[in-house]
């Protein structure tokens, strides 16, 4: 994992906590029952991964767009613009995995794109997200380089979603579900003030 210099840290946690109140607005207000997950729930959760896995990850480079899967190397041209740093795919639609109207989604990803710039990253890109048999609505997104792991996470914890793609240096993409409790509380019991780095 990257680690970023003490500046970019606390310009990261200001950025976030600057962030604040962004989840609330796009998700249902309505709590969610913490409850023991049922064969029937895991089982969503694997097939949902698996969804996750299979899709292409298009990213937009001015004209040019470069397909990045899971579990399979990064193009070279792309490669070589992340430098040897992580990078993250992260989205603010349809949270929880459930459809949402195309308003509340692109409303959401326009706070995303807020709160991303405010971490100024190196690279910075917009993907979409495609389901290769047509099953699921394409989502769009943001591709972001240097990304540390805890900061990927909680963007996509803060934005409702099941999980992000992560790329390390040397590894192929990876899909990283994000904490289902932090997901329950991205409804407004917690405030990105509270979030913390890990060392």
């Amino acid at each position: 994992m990257d680690r970023m210099a003490l500046p970019q840290i606390a310009r990261a946690c200001v950025a976030l906590v600057h962030c604040s109140g962004l989840a609330s607005s796009s998700l249902d207000r309505t709590p969610m029952p913490e409850l023991a997950p049922s064969p029937d729930c895991r089982q969503f959760d694997r097939e949902l991964i698996s969804a996750f896995a299979r899709t292409h990850y298009l990213a937009i480079d001015g004209r040019q767009q470069t397909t990045l899967r899971i579990g399979a190397p990064v193009p070279l041209a792309l490669s070589r613009r992340f430098r040897g740093r992580s990078w993250a795919v992260v989205t603010a639609y349809n949270p929880a995995a459930r459809i949402v109207s195309m308003t509340r989604n692109r409303r959401a990803d326009r706070r995303l794109g807020r709160c991303l710039a405010r971490l100024r990253p190196s690279l910075l890109l917009r993907t979409i997200h495609r389901s290769p048999g047509g099953d699921w609505p394409d989502e769009h997104g943001w591709l972001f380089c240097p990304a540390p792991h805890p900061l990927a996470l909680r963007l996509g914890q803060h934005f409702g979603q099941v999980a992000v793609v992560i790329g390390r240096p040397g590894h192929a993409a990876e899909i990283f579900e994000c904490d289902v409790t932090a997901r329950h509380n991205a409804t407004g019991n917690r405030s990105p003030a509270d979030w913390r780095f890990a060392s």
